[in-house]
């Protein structure tokens, strides 16, 4: 190569050069990444929330007070990590009403709406809506129970009675009921006969019927007698199963052929129009004898000489399609007269409130309370006990005792209880 034509190479070569790199530095403006300008929804503001600072047991909706998006499903609601479902927001957006969630115990509920750019924030505390006791040691046979008073529950299953003491931990034997053998059953094995029904009566003594072929005998369980009291003999058979006593003392019972009233000292006579009904559950409560089939809940008034009026109906299961293949396990009132009733069938609830003429589950969410309750009991205080696994295994008998409330934070207890008051 000449050395004219170097020059021009080189020349050449510098030009390119200095185009690319000036081009290299020519940078464009990358868009900003959020824009100053750009408006954004309010974001939630919670002042206050109803109960106030904590919510006991037994409340089934929880209120957020403040500012919220108009919008239901643009607000999220976090209790915890836990998202809560919202049932109801205001016209105003300046109350939303959340269900109960499934968490316990103190933490912060976060308030957002969506794309907005803050959070509402607000401590918090919810009791623990229920407490769980182990009865395996005496499960796999058929379990009735009664609330005495302190609470201690007593337990009847094949032959024994057990006391679980109030701290829902100490299960100590305190009869045993064999010596009943003689009255209905020969031998020691034709003893094993299922507890139909037990409950407190006069003179503070426990009574009980058993579920056997005559079921015609309701025993007094003298706690210092080795030899059968009988309280009340009937003629017929299938006379005797489930029971309660009035304020007065007097007995009402019954099981498949009609309802009947026993008064102290007296013998049993017919009373209402229950003939062709196989009771699950008898409650004498406010004047009122409630009884209740698979399929139904009636109530009779208590006449001023103990007899009973005409049945009315209270609640039909059989008549609500959410409720088809349920069956009726058990009953219960509160003292403001709310019904609550235990259903069988349904695998996602079991407890169930009757409101302005129709059953739903207690609490929305179906993984707070346990399915398959078998009966339903209120202690002294506030909590309803239900008790699971009347024929189950280990796995599943337990006695749940469950604190109950008002929506205002008020407890709410059970209806009084006549017979722990003779």
């Amino acid at each position: 190569m000449k050395r004219k034509d170097i020059i021009y190479f080189i020349f050449g070569i510098s030009i390119l050069a200095l185009v690319v790199l000036s081009a290299c530095n020519d940078f464009k403006t990358p868009p900003t990444m959020w824009d100053p300008n750009k408006s954004y929804p309010t974001g939630a503001v919670i002042t206050s929330v109803l109960p106030v600072n904590s919510a006991i047991a037994g409340v089934r909706e929880i209120a957020l007070i403040g500012k919220f998006s108009s919008n239901l499903d643009s607000n999220w609601i976090y209790f915890g990590s836990e998202q809560a479902i919202i049932k109801h927001l205001s016209t105003a957006a300046d109350t939303l009403v959340v269900y109960r969630p499934a968490i316990s115990g103190a933490f912060t509920i976060d308030a957002t709406v969506l794309k907005a750019d803050s959070i509402g924030k607000f401590s918090y505390n919810l009791e623990s809506p229920i407490r769980s006791s182990d009865i395996s040691a005496i499960a796999g046979t058929y379990l009735v129970m009664e609330a005495g008073k302190g609470d201690t529950m007593w337990i009847a299953s094949k032959g024994y009675i057990n006391m679980l003491l109030p701290n829902g931990t100490d299960l100590i034997p305190y009869k045993d009921t064999s010596y009943l053998k003689a009255k209905i059953g020969k031998t020691a094995t034709d003893f094993a006969q299922n507890f139909s029904d037990m409950k407190f009566g006069p003179h503070g003594f426990l009574y009980a019927t058993f579920n056997t072929t005559a079921s015609n005998i309701l025993y007094q369980l003298h706690p210092d007698s080795a030899t059968p009291v009988v309280y009340a003999r009937f003629t017929a058979s299938n006379s005797t199963s489930k029971f309660d006593f009035n304020s007065n003392g007097d007995l009402y019972t019954g099981k498949s052929i009609g309802l009947f009233l026993v008064k102290p000292g007296s013998t049993p006579v017919a009373v209402g129009d229950y003939t062709g009904i196989t009771f699950v559950e008898i409650r004498v409560i406010n004047g009122y004898v409630y009884a209740a089939n698979t399929t139904s809940l009636f109530r009779s008034q208590i006449n001023p000489d103990g007899t009973v009026g005409s049945k009315q109906p209270v609640v039909n299961i059989a008549a609500d399609t959410n409720l088809t293949g349920c069956t009726i396990s058990s009953f219960n009132l509160a003292s403001d007269g709310t019904v609550f009733l235990s259903l069988l069938g349904n695998a996602n609830y079991s407890l169930y409130i009757l409101e302005n003429g129709s059953l739903s589950p207690y609490y929305y969410l179906s993984n707070i309370l346990p399915t398959g309750i078998d009966q339903l009991i209120w202690g002294g205080d506030r909590y309803l006990y239900l008790s699971r696994g009347k024929t189950g295994t280990s796995a599943a008998t337990r006695l749940y005792r469950m604190g109950m409330a008002k929506e205002d934070n008020t407890p709410l207890h059970g209806a009084p209880y006549l017979g722990r008051s003779l």
